[in-house]
Parts: structure tokens; C-alpha cells; sequence
């Protein structure tokens, strides 16, 4: 999420399950993913819409990870591990959490798929290009 640094966020998009992120920056798209090892499921929780819009428009300074908080009530798998990504600008900050379910031994993270870039002309008609082939 480093790539971020100095970019001015455009848009924050998280798929329904929260395992698929997209933030469209002036410059690039990005696409991430979580995932989780063996046997952990890994997700990201909706952020607030206020949050999301403190961002929007504004550059970049810095992200950072916080701490991680398990929960587990003391019964094998079912463990939950909670970390806090925080995507800070000038004008606020947006905070969220990817989230991990296992059973105690395996982990889950955010993981950087690609960049695209740019192009503001063609980008409306390619969005609605890929959402009529999915649609399909």
C-alpha cells in the first residue's frame, strides 16, 4: 500500500466480500487482494462512507499498519485476527481493517496485484466495457 504515497486518491472501490480492493489514484489504478494462507480466510471490512470521502481528492502522506488484536474464545479455529490499515492525508484519514479467520496457526494480508494506468478519456468506456463482459 507504499504505492500510494503521494498520490491523490480518486476513488476506493471494495468488492461485496471484501476480499478485492481497488483505489484509482490521479496517475494509477490499484488492485489488491486479500488472502489468507492454508486455512485462514482473509477480508476487509467496509470503511465508513464519511471516511472514504475525507480521502477522495486529497494526496497521499503516508500509510501505516497498526497493530494486531486476536480474539479467540478459546476453542480450536476459531480465531480472529484484526489488523488496521490507515491511509492518511492532510485532511483526514482513512482507517480499516483486514480482518482473518483460522485456527490459530496460519495468517491473512493484503497482497499488491497490479497498477494500471490512467487514462481519463478512455477509462468510463472501458469500465463499462468490463462491466457489460461480466455481466454475461
Amino acid at each position: 500500500m507504499d504505492r500510494l504515497v503521494n498520490q491523490i486518491i480518486r476513488k476506493f472501490e471494495l468488492s461485496e466480500n471484501g476480499m478485492r480492493l481497488h483505489i484509482t489514484t490521479d496517475e494509477y489504478r490499484y488492485y489488491f487482494a486479500t488472502e489468507g494462507d492454508c486455512c485462514a480466510h482473509a477480508y476487509i471490512l467496509p470503511p465508513a462512507d464519511e471516511d472514504v470521502k475525507a480521502i477522495i481528492g486529497q494526496r497521499v502522506v503516508r500509510v501505516a499498519k497498526e497493530a494486531i488484536d486476536q480474539q479467540s474464545n478459546g476453542s480450536f479455529g476459531d480465531v480472529i485476527d484484526t489488523e488496521f490499515i490507515s491511509i492518511q492525508t492532510h485532511a483526514g484519514d482513512l482507517d480499516f481493517e483486514l480482518r482473518t479467520e483460522h485456527n490459530g496457526y496460519y495468517c491473512g494480508y493484503i497482497v499488491f496485484i497490479e497498477k494500471q494506468k490512467v487514462w481519463p478519456v478512455f477509462d468510463e468506456i472501458r469500465e463499462e466495457a468490463m462491466e457489460e463482459f461480466l455481466q454475461r
